[in-house]
């Protein structure tokens, strides 16, 4: 039994010294020495560990240079382009080592989109607002819809905006009560 695992030792440490040159050929390799590992042999749940993180790397190698691409369109900016990288990050597919990296880009570049595409619907409300008029402001900052990038910032605004029309409204009952306190 000693002398099966110093075996599968051997055998392991030939496939990691392998996996340790890091290119695709050389995982490959390093996974077909492991897996002659058998069921039955005292070193097989770390070869099967191995393995699977051999094969992680893999995948890494393979999908990497799909998420550069994807980083280095998503750089120049632009609503054409985030779309762009967002379907070239979309190729990593689910189950790939790097598929919750490449969905955090694609989250990420989805909401600059929507503060692109939002972001003059509040700088219209925000005029409004400047202009003194706070109704329409109110209702030009409900177009950005739940769930997008900016509708936290838009629900900010409105609640600003209603607090000083209730001000307003409130100035004339505030006078009021301060003459009737005046008088008393």
């Amino acid at each position: 039994n000693w002398q099966k695992k110093l075996d599968d030792m051997v055998q392991l440490q030939y496939a990691s010294t392998l996996a340790n040159v890091g290119q695709r050929s050389t995982y490959t390799l390093a996974i077909a020495e492991a897996e002659k590992i058998t069921q039955e042999r005292p070193q097989r749940v770390q070869a099967q560990t191995l393995v699977s993180h051999w094969k992680k790397e893999i995948q890494r190698l393979e999908d990497r240079p799909i998420l550069v691409q994807a980083v280095r369109t998503a750089t120049k900016g632009g609503k054409e382009n985030l779309q762009a990288a967002i379907a070239q990050a979309g190729k990593v597919e689910q189950g790939r080592a790097l598929r919750i990296e490449g969905q955090t880009y694609i989250a990420e570049w989805q909401d600059r989109i929507e503060t692109i595409e939002d972001q003059p619907i509040l700088t219209a409300a925000t005029k409004l607002a400047e202009g003194g008029k706070l109704t329409e402001a109110i209702e030009q900052a409900k177009k950005v819809a739940e769930g997008r990038a900016l509708h936290d910032d838009a629900q900010i605004a409105i609640k600003g905006w209603v607090a000083e029309i209730q001000t307003i409204e409130d100035r004339p009952i505030l006078i009021r009560a301060e003459n009737l306190a005046a008088r008393g």
